[in-house]
């Protein structure tokens, strides 16, 4: 089985694993604004350097703005802000780590794996701690094989200095366009609740429905990440409140009709499209007083704002107990990955210190810690877009640093290779490690040209896949630590959602509960199996059989919504014996069983349930 068909791509809305393929730009703008920051961030460090360091300080500054520029991209600006104090965090404790033990082999390969087995269990908890832990890996690899001549303070410091210069450039941007990000999601995902209401009951309405599952995840994390609580007490911010939850009323209300497969009258979609617009515009949601068509989606709309401690449809997560990040922590699955990559950068460790002694080697645990890197697109993506990034990269660094230039011209190319990392970043994977690789050699050689460093970098990239690649994928896949397959926590999730759907007397606020775990669940398996479709066919054996699977079981959940609606207003819950079909063919296709089909009422969610699993093939 070789690749993703052509006919596997278009339905399941992935894109084959073949290498150029992997390099084609995503549907996302250019990352102008970030761009234009990344330049003056370079611009302020150049200056302080000249004024306070040497010119080994401003490669480490340089260093660390690149490091930062990467989690400044996208994301509202907590968690923007968020991520690069955690990356710095990471980075500084790295180098602390390095610099208190002992560069030989042994020692050195033993910190590597102790900090990556570290980071690789806690990079579950979050976001944040994703970034904190690959800045604990580089940093850790850094203070080993870096070979800066600045001692631990000093290297801190322009660290420090590096990050908080683009902290400070995209926290005065993020504060001030925060609100207007915040309403642009809001209206985009009404957007895409109109595209979904034109073509219910047509061929295009499963690719609709998962576009709106992708914008209502985009915009609960635009709205809510690390926020603490929702309480409001501006005019603005209240009415951005009162259209968020609109916005999930109205998502609710078009899954249902969905589900029903209802084709709506030709005006339904108008009436999001304005009432987007009046978001995007800062304006309350306005509704014609003639509109009488999708009247599910009317009501939704219209429904009075509710405080946000009682809304029906979200709940801000409070900061998580020390109990329950460690528990995420310290799971089964969590400790595999940190397994996964404590093997991984012990190897490149050791290789970095064969090869290169112990200066100079960093790139190579470098590219290792990226590429294992989980949450950060396919394995196969990464690996392509690195190895030609990188080639592309050295090319450009090696032409500059043959004409042995001074250190500004050097400072002048690092600083538009940071920006341009900074604008590709959303857009091509490979321009943006461009951009890294450049900036990073041209940054690295301030003060010490050497014409020789690319190609040893381009080298070490070439190993650090291979690596990253045969021992962290081939020889150690991913089921080899998960207790339970994601299809079976998928599954597990949805079922849970079932049984409160179909009881009357679970209240309101478990029942959103397991409705958004459920949601979450569903739609996080579907796009971990787009993204593992990329994988060649050898590593991604699962993808082709648990997509059909995984469209279902959004379907299903749109049903089970359906079917809590017919509950609360029937007040009565459904056969028991109907119920316990609908969930015996939900666990059946977990554990890739063929569910069987039950005869009931065709319009009866809990009968579109067995239907639906039924077509699936299992």
């Amino acid at each position: 089985m070789q690749g993703v068909t052509d006919d596997f791509a278009r339905r399941y809305d992935v894109a084959s694993a073949r290498a150029w393929d992997a390099l084609r730009p995503s549907g996302a703008p250019w990352a102008v604004g970030a761009g234009i920051r990344a330049l003056a961030a370079a611009g302020i460090i150049a200056l302080a350097g000249v004024g306070f360091g040497e010119p080994a300080s401003i490669g480490v500054a340089y260093f660390a703005a690149t490091m930062s520029i990467l989690f400044a991209i996208s994301g509202s600006h907590r968690s923007r802000l968020t991520a690069m104090a955690m990356q710095a965090t990471g980075a500084v404790a790295g180098f602390a780590v390095a610099a208190a033990t002992s560069n030989s082999l042994g020692p050195a390969v033993l910190v590597a794996a102790v900090m990556a087995l570290l980071a690789g269990s806690v990079s579950a908890i979050g976001p944040a701690f994703s970034a904190f832990s690959l800045l604990l890996v580089v940093g850790t690899a850094y203070g080993q094989f870096g070979g800066s001549p600045l001692t631990l303070g000093p290297l801190v410091l322009w660290y420090l200095i590096g990050s908080a210069v683009v902290a400070v450039i995209v926290a005065s941007e993020s504060i001030t366009w925060q609100p207007r990000r915040e309403r642009a999601a809001i209206s985009a995902l009404l957007l895409r609740n109109a595209e979904l209401l034109d073509v219910i009951g047509g061929a295009d309405a499963p690719s609709a429905r998962r576009a709106v599952g992708d914008a209502a995840g985009e915009c609960r994390a635009t709205l809510y990440a690390y926020r603490l609580n929702i309480r409001r007490g501006t005019v603005a911010v209240d009415a951005i409140e009162a259209a968020a939850q609109a916005a999930r009323r109205v998502t609710i209300a078009t899954n249902i009709l969905y589900a029903r497969g209802e084709a709506q009258p030709p005006g339904a979609g108008d009436i999001l499209r304005a009432a987007a617009a009046d978001v995007a515009a800062g304006k309350p949601i306005s509704v014609a007083a003639d509109d009488r068509s999708a009247n599910l989606v009317l009501a939704a709309l219209t429904r009075p704002a509710r405080h946000p401690s009682v809304d029906e449809t979200e709940a801000v997560q409070a900061s998580r107990t020390l109990r329950s990040v460690m528990a995420v922590a310290t799971s089964r699955t969590s400790v595999g990955s940190g397994v996964r990559l404590a093997i991984c950068m012990a190897v490149a460790t050791a290789a970095a210190a064969v090869l290169h002694g112990e200066h100079h080697a960093f790139w190579l645990p470098l590219t290792v810690a990226v590429v294992v890197r989980p949450e950060l697109q396919s394995v196969f993506v990464r690996v392509v877009n690195r190895v030609a990034g990188s080639v592309v990269g050295a090319v450009l660094a090696a032409a500059l640093l043959l004409a042995a230039p001074g250190n500004w011209v050097l400072a002048s190319g690092a600083a538009i290779a940071m920006g341009l990392s900074a604008l590709a970043a959303p857009k091509v994977y490979g321009l943006f490690v461009i951009g890294v690789t450049t900036s990073t050699l041209l940054s690295a050689s301030i003060g010490e040209i050497n014409p020789l460093a690319p190609g040893l970098r381009l080298l070490d990239t070439l190993i650090g896949c291979a690596i990253a690649v045969v021992i962290g994928y081939v020889l150690l896949p991913a089921r080899l630590f998960a207790p339970h397959t994601p299809l079976h926590a998928t599954t597990q999730a949805v079922a849970a959602y079932l049984r409160a759907a179909a009881d009357p007397a679970v209240s309101a606020v478990a029942l959103r509960k397991l409705r958004r775990a459920a949601y979450d669940s569903a739609h996080m398996f579907r796009r971990s199996l787009q993204e593992a479709a990329l994988e060649p066919a050898a590593l991604s054996p699962t993808a082709r059989s648990d997509s059909p699977v995984a469209l279902a079981l959004e379907d299903v959940v749109d049903d089970i919504t359906d079917l809590s609606f017919e509950v609360a207003a029937a007040g009565m819950a459904p056969p028991k014996a109907l119920v316990d079909a609908a969930e015996s063919a939900i666990h059946s296709v977990g554990a890739h069983r063929q569910p069987a089909l039950d005869h009931a009422d065709p319009a009866s969610p809990l009968y579109r349930i067995c239907a639906t699993l039924a077509a699936t093939g299992h």
